[in-house]
């Protein structure tokens, strides 16, 4: 028999408060609508929703779409990619900062990468250096 177990977990980044709220369950993702629609805003505007990709880094912290990694292949070789949504592959996705996509993240992938940021509260990890 197949037990099928499926955790909501989402962050959304709410562009005008500049806050990143970590939503985990379906009843955390209920009342965070009705708190939003309380203070008479919508749901959809002015925020992003960022979907948990299902894998963890080699710390164990847990990657998201919009989450910064750092990719090192090997120990003197290091790079950062952003992690997103491939929908014409229907995959999640490594791109370069340039907007390229690159790699596709696999379960593989979690020795080599580490989360250190997100596109909205460090883009300064986006500056190649």
């Amino acid at each position: 028999m197949w037990k099928f177990e499926h955790r909501l977990k989402v962050r959304v980044w709410e562009v005008e408060y500049k806050n990143l709220i970590q939503i985990e369950n379906i009843e955390k993702l209920v009342r965070y609508g009705n708190e939003v629609e309380k203070r008479g805003e919508s749901l959809i505007h002015n925020r992003v929703y960022l979907y948990f990709t299902g894998l963890y880094d080699r710390m164990g912290v847990e990657v998201y779409e919009g989450d910064i990694v750092r990719v090192t292949p090997n120990p003197d070789v290091y790079y950062n990619r952003v992690v997103a949504w491939f929908p014409e592959r229907v995959s999640w996705w490594l791109y370069k900062l340039d907007r390229k996509f690159d790699v596709i993240l696999k379960a593989e992938s979690q020795k080599q990468i580490e989360v250190i940021g997100n596109v909205f509260q460090n883009p300064e990890l986006l500056i190649p250096s």
